[in-house]
């Protein structure tokens, strides 16, 4: 008669730490039941990340903690989400380093993800001077301009426009024609390239 035997499904180590520090969330700062589930489900995962680098709580190092946050960014996480994670574990590493367990907070030095801004669908010619002066450029510095016009019955329009703009005493090899643009409501697309000053 065969046996049945069930995997032993191993849990990452020092989840005891996990639920002093909850409870202490909860005592000491009036945590929220889902305040408290958010934690929960943070730092188990951040657990899972640390069990699969054969590391723990206890062991973790900047490395780890920056590889927890490279990991979030591979599986798409926006960086509000990641920066939200990585509050987690750093709370939970300084209660660790308060409570003696460990000597030192590996999550002190891990900078926070930027957010990405999204860059506007219509810039405006000041908006553009801006966005060059930001990269240490600006528009006498232009190499090449390739512009789009939706319909190429608006050349002539565009063109004076273009002119008014531009500087005329560094004018960039430019190139124009016309193209189905994104939407609809889209005239014209100007790609730039500049030199830095």
């Amino acid at each position: 008669m065969a046996m049945a035997t069930r995997k032993a499904v191993s849990r990452p180590v020092g989840l005891h730490h996990l639920e002093a520090f909850l409870e202490m969330m909860s005592a000491e700062r009036g945590a929220s039941p889902h305040t408290l589930a958010a934690y929960r489900r943070d730092i188990e995962e951040y657990a899972g990340f640390l069990a699969g680098k054969g590391s723990d709580f206890e062991k973790a190092g900047a490395a780890e903690v920056r590889g927890y946050l490279s990991e979030l960014d591979a599986r798409g996480f926006a960086a509000s989400s990641a920066a939200r994670r990585l509050s987690a574990v750093r709370q939970f590493h300084r209660f660790l380093f308060s409570e003696g367990v460990r000597s030192d907070d590996p999550s002190g030095i891990v900078s926070a993800p930027k957010r990405r801004q999204p860059l506007p669908h219509i810039l405006s010619e000041v908006e553009v001077d801006r966005l060059l002066a930001l990269t240490g450029s600006d528009k006498s510095r232009l190499l090449s301009a390739t512009i789009w016009l939706a319909d190429v019955n608006d050349f002539a329009e565009m063109n004076s426009v273009w002119d008014a703009w531009v500087d005329k005493n560094n004018p960039p090899a430019r190139a124009t024609g016309e193209a189905k643009l994104a939407a609809p409501k889209y005239k014209v697309e100007i790609i730039i390239t500049a030199a830095k000053a």
